[in-house]
């Protein structure tokens, strides 16, 4: 998997707000779903890999429940497309393509650079993991 920028969002990113009453509707109530599905299955974070972090610091401005405050800040700087809209885009389109390769909500993701270069990304937030643990 590699990671998106703006033009291969473009198409979702449209759809998205075509169906919201703004962008920032779009983004209210998207980081309020993923809060109710992590509430359920805390594991799941885990499928939107790198982006997991710009994603978080979206919940965490929205108040929405079940995240601390800790963010990975060198992962937002990489995974950040300018507005808060793309990057909900992005997390849902990485959650997407892993669910529909059927892989399971694991912490490790292969991503590849431009150039083809592949290295192994490990997502490790404490805070959910420690949720996923104690059930």
């Amino acid at each position: 998997m590699r990671l998106y920028n703006q033009q291969d969002l473009e198409n979702a990113l449209n759809e998205a707000l075509d169906v919201n009453d703004s962008a920032e509707a779009f983004v209210k109530k998207f980081v309020t779903n993923v809060g109710k599905i992590l509430a359920k299955t805390p594991k799941t974070y885990r499928y939107f890999g790198p982006y997991w972090w710009s994603l978080k610091k979206l919940m965490i401005q929205h108040n929405i429940p079940g995240v601390d405050d800790f963010i990975d800040a060198t992962l937002v700087e990489k995974t950040n497309l300018g507005t808060p809209e793309l990057t909900c885009v992005a997390a849902w389109s990485f959650q997407e393509e892993r669910i529909s390769s059927m892989e399971l909500p694991v912490n490790k993701v292969l991503l590849e650079d431009n150039d083809g270069n592949i290295t192994e990304y490990v997502l490790n937030d404490e805070f959910m993991e420690l949720r996923i643990a104690v059930g």
